[in-house]
């Protein structure tokens, strides 16, 4: 737990509450809560003792910018960053990025999770973790101000572990085994048409299939990250500064090691800032540069 809030911050506690709850539902009484707590007080200080560390060391050595980052993530509640907007049927209209394209699925979903609930093989403890777990994420983040499809993703194993579980259910209330062949290719061949979106993977992985505009930035795109990658064999590990890498300066940072890369071109102050602080100034000719930049022979030019 201490690692999955290092990872995806307070989201990572989610299971504390399911597991309080279902603690509190088995012992009933305050006494017998208090009482038996131990477990769930050790998991807690393990966690907190995993995650709490780097929170210190990021405050101490980093003031500025941590409470800066703070103030940043709880800006998501009240307001949509980066345009990461939605109203409260957003993660309902947006299901099908995480569990695919098909009409039927939201129903599929829908029947899985009654199933579950309804399965007296569950144990009750499954039951609250899960029916628990799954709304508090949609309801909390539906109510926060910034979208994103992946604030939802945390719960994803478990609505596909319900799924899984009714139609591990259906395969097993069939008893011939010729029947349960048919009918187990039927439920394959289902899933597949209803969750598998062919035409999403044909546009992500492939270029016989797309647009010729599609194939064109496809293209480019592979290019780009060759030069990257041969650009990372120039000035990796250098002490450098790179500027003027326009939309590619994180991507730049993926590809090339120890390497810190900034979109536009540097001021004759920013140079001399970059140069107190010991690095050298390295610039790509992606765009023409001023006279202080061509005449500087200490700075590296570099055709991209």
């Amino acid at each position: 737990m201490g690692c999955a809030i290092l990872v995806k911050w307070l989201p990572g506690l989610l299971i504390y509450l399911c597991w309080f709850i279902a603690y509190v539902y088995e012992q009933r009484t305050l006494k017998n809560i208090l009482i038996n707590s131990k477990p769930i007080m050790i998991s807690m200080l393990t966690a907190f003792i995993v995650f709490l560390p780097w929170q210190i060391y990021c405050y101490l050595n980093y003031p500025n910018e941590f409470k800066q980052e703070m103030l940043y993530n709880s800006m998501h509640i009240t307001t949509a960053l980066q345009s990461h907007e939605g109203d409260w049927t957003f993660y309902f209209a947006d299901i099908s990025k995480l569990y695919g394209e098909g009409d039927l699925v939201p129903y599929a979903l829908l029947i899985s999770f009654a199933f579950f609930l309804y399965d007296k093989k569950q144990n009750i403890h499954n039951k609250i973790i899960i029916t628990v777990a799954v709304p508090v994420i949609y309801i909390f983040f539906t109510m926060v101000q910034t979208k994103m499809t992946d604030f939802v993703a945390v719960v994803l194993p478990l609505v596909l572990i319900v799924f899984a579980n009714f139609i591990s259910e259906i395969i097993e209330l069939i008893k011939n085994r010729i029947i349960y062949r048919v009918v187990f290719s039927i439920i394959v061949i289902t899933i597949t048409f209803l969750f598998f979106d062919l035409n999403l993977v044909l546009k992500k992985h492939s270029l016989t299939y797309k647009p010729d505009k599609d194939k064109e930035g496809r293209l480019e795109n592979i290019l780009q990250t060759k030069k990257l990658k041969n650009l990372n064999n120039l000035i990796a590990n250098k002490n450098l500064i790179l500027f003027n890498c326009g939309d590619l300066y994180i991507k730049t940072m993926f590809y090339c090691s120890d390497v810190t890369a900034y979109s536009f071109i540097p001021s004759l102050n920013d140079c001399k800032i970059v140069r107190s602080k010991g690095y050298k100034i390295a610039i790509l000719r992606m765009t023409p540069l001023p006279d202080y930049i061509e005449n500087d022979k200490s700075i590296l030019k570099i055709n991209f």
